[in-house]
């Protein structure tokens, strides 16, 4: 049983119970369907803004992507570290820097780490931020899919109430007609 037929099989018993004239019945449940319609239409007004909000966020994660992308399509130069080690690294500005650690930060990796002041940055760094950014899109777009199935629930639960709303005025009217016809 919907929230509409409930709520609707809860106004009949109680008015049914006391004995009221059917049109009060009628009219309360009008009343209350559409008060389900107004509490629906807010409903879908909060799920879209939610939804709008993620696939902002989303579209900010892409391109942060796409700024990490433009760093690792830059010429990698050899490196070498304590112990005679080779690190492949790319050189970054100032800018870069800036923009790599906000990125960082924002996908839950420790920028310090990254050591990004050096001017370089590790393909493997890279690798991580990527991979970091690759899981928030991950977990927005499952977060955006759960968003959708309850946004067409309230929808869906709308369209019944007001499917509910236009029967009882479509009854009511019936009525009214039917006694006019009987008064001829």
């Amino acid at each position: 049983m919907t929230q509409v037929e409930q709520t609707v099989a809860r106004v009949d018993g109680l008015y049914l119970e006391d004995k009221s004239p059917l049109s009060d019945v009628d009219s309360t449940k009008a009343i209350i369907a559409g008060e389900l319609v107004r509490s629906y239409d807010n409903q879908i007004g909060d799920y879209n803004q939610e939804l709008v909000s993620l696939n902002a966020l989303k579209k900010s994660f892409r391109d942060n992507k796409i700024k990490v992308g433009n760093i690792k399509a830059q010429p990698v130069h050899s490196r070498e570290e304590e112990g005679g080690l080779t690190t492949e690294v790319r050189m970054i500005d100032e800018d870069q820097q800036a923009y790599l650690a906000e990125i960082a930060e924002e996908v839950g990796i420790d920028s310090e780490e990254l050591n990004l002041k050096s001017g370089f940055i590790s393909e493997e760094n890279l690798d991580s931020i990527t991979e970091a950014i690759d899981a928030q899109i991950k977990n927005l777009n499952s977060t955006s899919e759960l968003k959708m199935i309850y946004f067409q629930s309230v929808i869906d639960a709308r369209k019944q109430a007001m499917l509910m709303l236009s029967n009882l005025l479509k009854a009511d009217s019936d009525t009214k007609s039917a006694i006019i016809q009987n008064m001829k």
